[in-house]
């Protein structure tokens, strides 16, 4: 009985020291478990959050292709219109253009080859240099053509040429302007640089209201309307209803403006074309 006490202490320790270690590896394992846990959790949530980012940074390029994709469609039915309705209007200018040559040489129409001062023009002030007219030289109303004259300042004629005389110089405010000869003193046909401030300065806006289409030019509330007059060549209209052709004082290098519903520039022509004038008027 004696000898079997101490083996038993022995058991109790050993089994005692056995149960500790067991412990300590089950807090150790424990801990590291639930740490690894934690942290699989939280890649998790980051890895949710990444893919929610990213979904919506798709979502977004998706909308903005989407809309990018209206907008052009818009776009190209916009232009589709337009050539559309140009189009109509060439074959209408054209079917004119059939039936005036089936018609006796003599009988056609040309050009006003009469000089008209039409109605006494209003000086209209757009904040500009110079007060511009409210209608072309020779029209009884502001929304009409007005006569068209070769850039010599000459009524237009077929073909007819330039003087030579005039070369490199500017003939408004002279004998040769048509606008000083008809309106008087004060009144001239524009420079370039006046065009082109009236293009700069104003909002051109394009309209089909009048008898003739065309832009209504405005500084604040005023406003002078540029009929799409087209010119005339060869005995006919060009471009009738479509562009506006207006002459400058200018003789050489840009010596007329220009305009269709999507274009305002400047250039030059010969005097074989005839194109409208606008005055304008000193201030």
């Amino acid at each position: 009985m004696k000898g079997c006490l101490p083996a038993l202490l022995v058991s109790l320790v050993i089994s005692a020291i056995i149960t500790f270690f067991i412990f300590l590896i089950v807090q150790t394992v424990g801990g590291s478990v639930e740490q690894w846990l934690q942290q699989r959790k939280e890649t998790e949530e980051k890895e949710r959050l990444v893919e929610i980012k990213e979904k919506a940074r798709q979502d977004s390029v998706m909308n903005a292709m989407r809309e990018t994709a209206r907008l052009d469609s818009l776009r190209e039915e916009k232009i589709r219109m337009m050539l559309k309705k140009n189009n109509s209007i060439r074959e209408s200018n054209d079917r004119k253009l059939d039936s005036l040559k089936r018609m006796d040489p003599d009988s056609r129409p040309t050009a006003q080859m009469k000089e008209a001062v039409g109605e006494s023009p209003m000086a209209v002030n757009l904040n500009m240099s110079v007060l511009w007219a409210d209608r072309n030289l020779g029209s009884t109303k502001r929304d009409l053509t007005g006569t068209y004259y070769g850039r010599d300042g000459k009524v237009y004629v077929n073909k007819e040429s330039i003087d030579r005389k005039l070369a490199n110089k500017y003939i408004g405010g002279t004998e040769f302007d048509p606008a000083t000869r008809l309106l008087g003193k004060g009144w001239r046909m524009p420079t370039t640089k006046e065009f082109d401030e009236l293009k700069k300065k104003c909002k051109w806006t394009w309209t089909d209201a009048y008898a003739i289409p065309g832009f209504i030019v405005s500084y604040g509330k005023s406003r002078i309307f540029l009929p799409a007059a087209g010119s005339f060549y060869e005995n006919r209209k060009v471009d009738d209803r479509i562009a506006g052709y207006y002459w400058t004082g200018d003789v050489q290098n840009q010596n007329y403006f220009y305009f269709q519903y999507n274009l305002i520039t400047l250039g030059s022509y010969n005097a074989d074309y005839g194109f409208p004038i606008r005055p304008v008027k000193e201030k």
